[in-house]
């Protein structure tokens, strides 16, 4: 039996080599100094995680209330030709 001979494509393109890495990612104490958040109180923190809590709390709501909404509107009545 005879061998298959190797399919020939087109070699995939070379990437651009850089000598330099990549920029390393801020830490997390860095991203609170730009957002300012480092320098809140403790309770300034927890008040502003607690609205926010909030906030997604009365999405969900809104969203669930008109789902259940949604069961109670009637169905659109066929209009009967007369004859």
């Amino acid at each position: 039996a005879k061998k298959p001979k190797n399919k020939v494509g087109d070699k995939p393109a070379k990437k651009i080599y850089t000598p330099f890495p990549p920029p390393q990612a801020l830490s997390k104490v860095d991203q609170q100094l730009e957002s300012g958040e480092y320098f809140l109180s403790n309770k300034e923190k927890k008040g502003k995680a607690a609205e926010e809590r909030t906030e997604g709390r009365k999405a969900e709501k809104e969203e669930r209330d008109k789902d259940r909404a949604a069961a109670f509107v009637p169905p659109k009545e066929k209009s009967k030709k007369k004859r």
